[in-house]
């Protein structure tokens, strides 16, 4: 992620990057571990990460759209 954040940088991109600690891929899909288990990846679904991320992206929403 730091390459990423290197680049926005320089670009002068506006943005927010938000971290959950933890959170693994698959994170707001509740199917996500079975997936893991069935194809053998790391995939863990996060409860907590999950309504975070959807609480920021909607509040992101409304930043941009309800201005």
């Amino acid at each position: 992620m730091s390459g990423l954040k290197s680049e926005m940088d320089a670009a002068g991109v506006q943005y927010k990057f938000i971290s959950y600690p933890g959170a693994k891929h698959g994170v707001t899909n509740p199917d996500a571990m079975e997936k893991g288990k069935q194809f053998n990846l790391p995939l863990v679904y996060d409860f907590q990460a999950d309504h975070l991320s959807w609480f920021a992206a909607i509040k992101a929403f409304e930043e941009i759209y309800c201005r």
